[in-house]
């Protein structure tokens, strides 16, 4: 039996071997919800630090002008 985010998902009889190898799939590709989220995050700031570093940047530049 395999359950991920708290439901069963697959039952699969240890002497099938076609069945037990799409559990043993199914369980090596399952991503948690809050993993997949933070993953996500990861993607959205790798996006963001060009601008980011270009703000940076700037503000120095400006500090070093007028101090």
């Amino acid at each position: 039996m395999l359950y991920q985010d708290g439901q069963e998902v697959l039952r699969a009889k240890l002497g099938e071997p076609q069945e037990l190898a799409e559990l043993l799939n199914r369980f090596a590709a399952h991503t948690e919800p809050d993993i997949e989220k933070f993953e996500h995050a990861v993607e959205e700031f790798k996006l963001r630090v060009p601008d980011l570093a270009k703000g940076l940047v700037q503000k120095i530049e400006h500090a070093h002008k007028t101090d």
